[in-house]
Protein backbone atom coordinates (compact mmCIF):
# COMPACT_ATOMS: atom_id res chain seq x y z
CA UNK A 1 0.00 0.00 0.00
CA UNK A 2 1.32 3.48 -0.89
CA UNK A 3 2.34 5.58 2.11
CA UNK A 4 -0.35 8.19 1.36
CA UNK A 5 -3.17 5.63 1.39
CA UNK A 6 -5.51 5.14 4.32
CA UNK A 7 -3.56 5.89 7.45
CA UNK A 8 -5.51 3.43 9.59
CA UNK A 9 -3.65 0.63 7.86
CA UNK A 10 -0.37 1.73 9.43
CA UNK A 11 -1.55 3.19 12.74
CA UNK A 12 0.22 1.67 15.73
CA UNK A 13 -1.84 0.81 18.83
CA UNK A 14 -1.52 2.91 21.97
CA UNK A 15 -2.20 0.75 25.00
CA UNK A 16 -2.80 3.33 27.74
CA UNK A 17 -6.49 3.58 28.55
CA UNK A 18 -6.63 7.39 28.62
CA UNK A 19 -4.95 7.49 25.20
CA UNK A 20 -7.85 5.80 23.46
CA UNK A 21 -9.38 9.09 22.28
CA UNK A 22 -6.13 10.21 20.66
CA UNK A 23 -5.73 6.78 19.10
CA UNK A 24 -9.23 7.00 17.61
CA UNK A 25 -8.46 10.43 16.20
CA UNK A 26 -5.29 9.12 14.58
CA UNK A 27 -7.28 6.27 13.06
CA UNK A 28 -9.80 8.65 11.52
CA UNK A 29 -12.60 8.00 14.01
CA UNK A 30 -14.42 11.17 14.98
CA UNK A 31 -17.46 12.22 16.95
CA UNK A 32 -18.82 13.80 13.76
CA UNK A 33 -17.51 14.50 10.30
CA UNK A 34 -16.31 18.06 9.68
CA UNK A 35 -18.55 20.09 7.41
CA UNK A 36 -17.46 21.25 3.97
CA UNK A 37 -17.38 24.81 5.32
CA UNK A 38 -15.17 23.79 8.25
CA UNK A 39 -12.55 22.30 5.94
CA UNK A 40 -12.80 25.16 3.45
CA UNK A 41 -12.12 27.72 6.18
CA UNK A 42 -9.01 25.86 7.33
CA UNK A 43 -7.72 25.73 3.73
CA UNK A 44 -8.49 29.37 2.82
CA UNK A 45 -5.73 31.86 3.71
CA UNK A 46 -7.86 34.91 2.84
CA UNK A 47 -10.65 34.50 5.40
CA UNK A 48 -10.59 36.91 8.33
CA UNK A 49 -10.51 35.57 11.91
CA UNK A 50 -13.81 34.68 13.54
CA UNK A 51 -13.03 36.81 16.60
CA UNK A 52 -10.40 39.05 18.16
CA UNK A 53 -7.68 37.97 20.58
CA UNK A 54 -9.16 37.32 24.03
CA UNK A 55 -6.39 39.12 25.97
CA UNK A 56 -6.16 36.51 28.72
CA UNK A 57 -3.32 36.04 31.16
CA UNK A 58 -1.20 32.91 30.66
CA UNK A 59 -2.64 31.31 33.78
CA UNK A 60 -6.20 31.86 32.56
CA UNK A 61 -5.38 30.19 29.24
CA UNK A 62 -3.84 27.21 31.05
CA UNK A 63 -6.90 26.93 33.30
CA UNK A 64 -9.14 26.93 30.23
CA UNK A 65 -7.23 23.95 28.79
CA UNK A 66 -7.38 22.11 32.12
CA UNK A 67 -11.14 22.64 32.35
CA UNK A 68 -11.83 21.74 28.71
CA UNK A 69 -9.74 18.56 28.82
CA UNK A 70 -11.33 17.41 32.08
CA UNK A 71 -14.84 17.94 30.72
CA UNK A 72 -14.04 16.10 27.49
CA UNK A 73 -12.56 13.05 29.20
CA UNK A 74 -15.52 12.88 31.59
CA UNK A 75 -17.93 13.01 28.67
CA UNK A 76 -15.95 10.36 26.75
CA UNK A 77 -16.08 7.99 29.74
CA UNK A 78 -19.83 8.52 30.15
CA UNK A 79 -20.64 7.95 26.47
CA UNK A 80 -18.14 5.17 25.82
CA UNK A 81 -15.96 7.30 23.55
CA UNK A 82 -16.33 8.25 19.92
CA UNK A 83 -18.29 6.02 17.57
CA UNK A 84 -18.24 7.50 14.07
CA UNK A 85 -15.74 5.77 11.78
CA UNK A 86 -14.75 8.12 8.95
CA UNK A 87 -11.81 7.17 6.75
CA UNK A 88 -9.42 9.78 5.42
CA UNK A 89 -5.87 9.71 4.15
CA UNK A 90 -2.94 11.12 6.12
CA UNK A 91 -2.81 14.30 4.05
CA UNK A 92 -6.38 15.13 5.07
CA UNK A 93 -6.09 13.93 8.68
CA UNK A 94 -5.22 17.32 10.29
CA UNK A 95 -8.13 19.00 8.49
CA UNK A 96 -10.59 16.32 9.61
CA UNK A 97 -9.61 16.30 13.29
CA UNK A 98 -8.73 19.97 13.85
CA UNK A 99 -12.08 21.30 15.05
CA UNK A 100 -12.86 18.27 17.18
CA UNK A 101 -9.47 18.47 18.90
CA UNK A 102 -10.02 22.20 19.33
CA UNK A 103 -13.38 21.61 21.02
CA UNK A 104 -12.01 18.82 23.21
CA UNK A 105 -8.68 20.26 24.35
CA UNK A 106 -8.82 24.00 23.64
CA UNK A 107 -12.43 24.93 24.53
CA UNK A 108 -13.25 25.73 20.89
CA UNK A 109 -11.03 28.83 20.90
CA UNK A 110 -9.32 28.09 17.58
CA UNK A 111 -12.26 27.38 15.33
CA UNK A 112 -12.46 29.95 12.55
CA UNK A 113 -9.22 31.60 13.65
CA UNK A 114 -6.58 29.36 12.05
CA UNK A 115 -5.30 28.74 8.53
CA UNK A 116 -3.78 25.24 8.22
CA UNK A 117 -1.48 23.89 5.50
CA UNK A 118 1.25 21.40 4.67
CA UNK A 119 4.49 23.21 3.81
CA UNK A 120 8.00 22.35 2.51
CA UNK A 121 9.84 23.23 5.74
CA UNK A 122 13.49 22.53 6.41
CA UNK A 123 14.30 19.06 7.80
CA UNK A 124 15.09 20.57 11.21
CA UNK A 125 11.51 21.81 11.58
CA UNK A 126 8.48 19.58 12.03
CA UNK A 127 6.05 22.51 11.98
CA UNK A 128 5.63 26.16 12.81
CA UNK A 129 2.96 28.60 13.90
CA UNK A 130 2.84 32.18 12.60
CA UNK A 131 1.06 35.07 14.27
CA UNK A 132 -1.94 36.64 12.54
CA UNK A 133 -1.02 39.30 10.01
CA UNK A 134 2.67 38.44 9.79
CA UNK A 135 2.23 37.19 6.24
CA UNK A 136 -0.62 37.70 3.80
CA UNK A 137 -2.92 35.64 6.04
CA UNK A 138 -5.06 37.67 8.48
CA UNK A 139 -5.45 34.66 10.78
CA UNK A 140 -2.98 32.60 12.78
CA UNK A 141 -1.26 30.18 10.38
CA UNK A 142 -0.10 26.65 11.18
CA UNK A 143 2.33 24.97 8.78
CA UNK A 144 3.00 21.24 9.08
CA UNK A 145 6.19 19.92 7.49
CA UNK A 146 5.83 17.85 4.33
CA UNK A 147 8.59 15.52 5.54
CA UNK A 148 6.43 14.57 8.56
CA UNK A 149 3.68 13.52 6.14
CA UNK A 150 6.15 11.57 4.02
CA UNK A 151 7.61 9.52 6.84
CA UNK A 152 5.32 9.90 9.82
CA UNK A 153 2.75 7.52 11.25
CA UNK A 154 -0.65 9.10 11.96
CA UNK A 155 0.27 9.43 15.64
CA UNK A 156 3.27 11.57 14.74
CA UNK A 157 1.14 13.79 12.51
CA UNK A 158 -1.32 14.19 15.38
CA UNK A 159 1.45 15.05 17.85
CA UNK A 160 2.88 17.69 15.52
CA UNK A 161 -0.59 19.16 14.95
CA UNK A 162 -1.38 19.40 18.66
CA UNK A 163 2.03 20.95 19.36
CA UNK A 164 1.27 23.72 16.88
CA UNK A 165 -2.27 24.07 18.20
CA UNK A 166 -0.82 24.90 21.63
CA UNK A 167 1.08 27.80 20.06
CA UNK A 168 -2.03 28.94 18.18
CA UNK A 169 -4.18 28.67 21.31
CA UNK A 170 -1.81 30.85 23.31
CA UNK A 171 -1.72 33.41 20.50
CA UNK A 172 -5.50 33.52 20.27
CA UNK A 173 -5.95 33.69 24.04
CA UNK A 174 -3.07 35.99 25.02
CA UNK A 175 -1.90 37.75 21.87
CA UNK A 176 1.65 37.90 20.50
CA UNK A 177 4.74 39.52 21.93
CA UNK A 178 8.38 39.50 20.89
CA UNK A 179 10.57 37.28 23.06
CA UNK A 180 12.62 40.18 24.43
CA UNK A 181 9.61 42.18 25.66
CA UNK A 182 8.12 41.70 29.12
CA UNK A 183 4.41 41.40 29.78
CA UNK A 184 1.62 39.12 28.69
CA UNK A 185 1.35 37.54 25.25
CA UNK A 186 2.89 34.46 23.66
CA UNK A 187 6.38 34.81 22.20
CA UNK A 188 6.07 31.58 20.20
CA UNK A 189 8.85 29.96 22.17
CA UNK A 190 8.44 26.96 24.43
CA UNK A 191 8.35 28.59 27.84
CA UNK A 192 6.48 27.76 31.01
CA UNK A 193 2.99 28.46 29.67
CA UNK A 194 3.58 26.22 26.63
CA UNK A 195 5.20 23.46 28.68
CA UNK A 196 2.41 23.51 31.27
CA UNK A 197 -0.25 22.92 28.62
CA UNK A 198 1.89 20.13 27.15
CA UNK A 199 2.15 18.70 30.67
CA UNK A 200 -1.66 18.67 30.99
CA UNK A 201 -2.04 16.65 27.81
CA UNK A 202 0.72 14.27 28.81
CA UNK A 203 -0.71 13.81 32.30
CA UNK A 204 -4.21 13.18 30.98
CA UNK A 205 -3.47 11.04 27.93
CA UNK A 206 -0.08 9.41 28.63
CA UNK A 207 0.16 9.13 32.43
CA UNK A 208 2.54 6.16 32.48
CA UNK A 209 4.85 7.03 29.61
CA UNK A 210 8.36 8.44 29.99
CA UNK A 211 7.80 12.21 30.29
CA UNK A 212 10.81 12.95 28.11
CA UNK A 213 9.99 10.56 25.30
CA UNK A 214 10.79 12.43 22.05
CA UNK A 215 7.46 11.47 20.49
CA UNK A 216 5.24 12.82 23.28
CA UNK A 217 2.14 14.81 22.55
CA UNK A 218 3.06 18.44 23.07
CA UNK A 219 6.77 17.62 22.84
CA UNK A 220 7.93 18.46 26.36
CA UNK A 221 11.51 17.80 25.22
CA UNK A 222 11.22 20.70 22.78
CA UNK A 223 10.43 23.27 25.47
CA UNK A 224 12.46 26.49 25.41
CA UNK A 225 14.52 25.83 22.31
CA UNK A 226 17.96 27.44 22.19
CA UNK A 227 19.56 27.42 18.74
CA UNK A 228 23.06 25.96 18.90
CA UNK A 229 24.69 28.09 16.23
CA UNK A 230 24.84 31.80 15.45
CA UNK A 231 23.48 31.04 11.98
CA UNK A 232 20.35 29.39 13.37
CA UNK A 233 19.84 32.12 15.97
CA UNK A 234 20.12 34.77 13.27
CA UNK A 235 18.04 33.02 10.65
CA UNK A 236 15.19 31.61 12.69
CA UNK A 237 14.96 33.53 15.95
CA UNK A 238 15.72 37.11 14.95
CA UNK A 239 14.47 37.30 11.38
CA UNK A 240 11.44 35.11 12.01
CA UNK A 241 9.84 37.20 14.78
CA UNK A 242 6.21 36.12 14.96
CA UNK A 243 6.99 32.55 13.87
CA UNK A 244 7.73 29.57 16.10
CA UNK A 245 10.86 27.47 15.70
CA UNK A 246 9.76 23.92 16.50
CA UNK A 247 12.77 21.65 16.41
CA UNK A 248 13.00 18.42 18.46
CA UNK A 249 16.46 19.24 19.87
CA UNK A 250 16.80 21.68 22.71
CA UNK A 251 16.79 22.40 26.41
CA UNK A 252 13.59 21.55 28.25
CA UNK A 253 11.80 23.21 31.12
CA UNK A 254 11.79 20.39 33.63
CA UNK A 255 8.79 18.12 33.87
CA UNK A 256 8.56 18.85 37.59
CA UNK A 257 8.56 22.63 36.99
CA UNK A 258 5.72 22.33 34.51
CA UNK A 259 3.87 20.08 36.95
CA UNK A 260 4.26 22.50 39.83
CA UNK A 261 3.00 25.37 37.70
CA UNK A 262 0.02 23.27 36.60
CA UNK A 263 -0.90 22.51 40.22
CA UNK A 264 -0.59 26.19 41.13
CA UNK A 265 -2.82 27.29 38.25
CA UNK A 266 -5.33 24.54 38.96
CA UNK A 267 -5.76 25.63 42.57
CA UNK A 268 -5.43 29.40 42.24
CA UNK A 269 -6.91 30.48 38.90
CA UNK A 270 -10.53 30.85 37.84
CA UNK A 271 -11.44 29.76 34.34
CA UNK A 272 -12.31 32.77 32.17
CA UNK A 273 -15.66 33.16 30.45
CA UNK A 274 -15.11 33.75 26.75
CA UNK A 275 -17.45 35.36 24.27
CA UNK A 276 -16.91 32.94 21.39
CA UNK A 277 -18.59 33.37 17.98
CA UNK A 278 -21.88 31.62 17.40
CA UNK A 279 -21.87 28.24 15.71
CA UNK A 280 -23.32 29.88 12.58
CA UNK A 281 -20.40 32.27 12.19
CA UNK A 282 -17.90 29.51 13.04
CA UNK A 283 -19.24 27.44 10.19
CA UNK A 284 -18.38 30.27 7.84
CA UNK A 285 -21.91 31.37 6.97
CA UNK A 286 -21.14 34.86 8.28
CA UNK A 287 -17.39 34.85 7.84
CA UNK A 288 -15.85 37.56 5.70
CA UNK A 289 -13.99 36.30 2.68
Amino acid sequence: MHHHDYHSAIAKPIHHSTSVTLYKWSRGIFGSAPSTDDKAILHNAAIKPACDVHKLQHQEAIKLVEQSTSAYLTKSEETGGLVTDIRCNRTDLPFYVFNEIDAALFAGVLRGNVYLKWAPLLPALFGRTIRAGRSACPRIAIELADHVLARGAPEEILEVLVHQMIHAFLLQCCGHKNHDISGNGHDLRHGLEFSTIAYIFQKRFFPRRDPFSPAEIGCIRDSVYHARSRHLRHTYLQNEAGSSFCCPNGTAISYSSAGKHYEYVKENTLAPKLDLPSQESKDGKKAEK
